[in-house]
């Protein structure tokens, strides 16, 4: 059986992050910004992003919440999974404390979920629809052996087994990754 996990910022106590109310960040326009993620609207229209998190150690943290997708990922997160190793993923580039980082926007979901085998909870107006998964099955042939992806019926972003295990290699702050239930 394939094992996948899942790939969340971490939440530390201490942890930096980002405040949306800043005057710079204001500056930024997070519904465009999230509609381009959510592709809602073309990546054509993504702007330039500058973030700024006041905080000296800033730079140092490899994953921040980005108020509602996936995360804003460093460019040592995408040096360690390895750029090619982004499944149906497009790397949307910002710049944190003007620093490289990159929001995650999923272009080409990997259909390999196994609803038959699953665990979820659908809502009443659209039985169809997912709202929480309790438990992951994938279709095994149907998952990439080396990658990072996502799934049409959850917005996580998802992570085989060697990816994993160059994350944890490269030891890096602020990101959590738990083994999909």
């Amino acid at each position: 059986m394939v094992q996948i996990y899942e790939c969340r910022p971490s939440i530390e106590d201490d942890r930096p992050q980002i405040d949306f109310e800043d005057f710079e960040n204001s500056i930024n326009d997070w519904l465009l910004i999230g509609e381009v993620i959510n592709g809602t609207k073309p990546i054509g229209d993504f702007p330039m992003v500058s973030v700024t998190v006041r905080d000296p150690d800033a730079t140092n943290w490899d994953c921040y919440r980005d108020g509602g997708i996936r995360g804003l990922f460093s460019e040592r997160f995408v040096e360690a999974i390895g750029r090619s190793s982004f499944i149906g993923l497009t790397l949307l580039p910002a710049m944190l404390n003007g620093i490289p980082y990159y929001f995650l926007r999923c272009d080409q979901p990997i259909d390999c979920f196994h609803r038959s085998k699953a665990s979820f909870e659908t809502f009443r107006s659209d039985p169809m629809a997912i709202k929480r998964i309790t438990h992951f099955a994938f279709q095994e042939n149907l998952v990439p052996t080396n990658g990072c992806f996502c799934i049409p019926e959850t917005v996580a972003l998802l992570l085989t087994e060697t990816v994993v295990e160059r994350l944890n290699a490269a030891k890096l702050k602020g990101i959590h990754i738990i083994a999909a239930p």
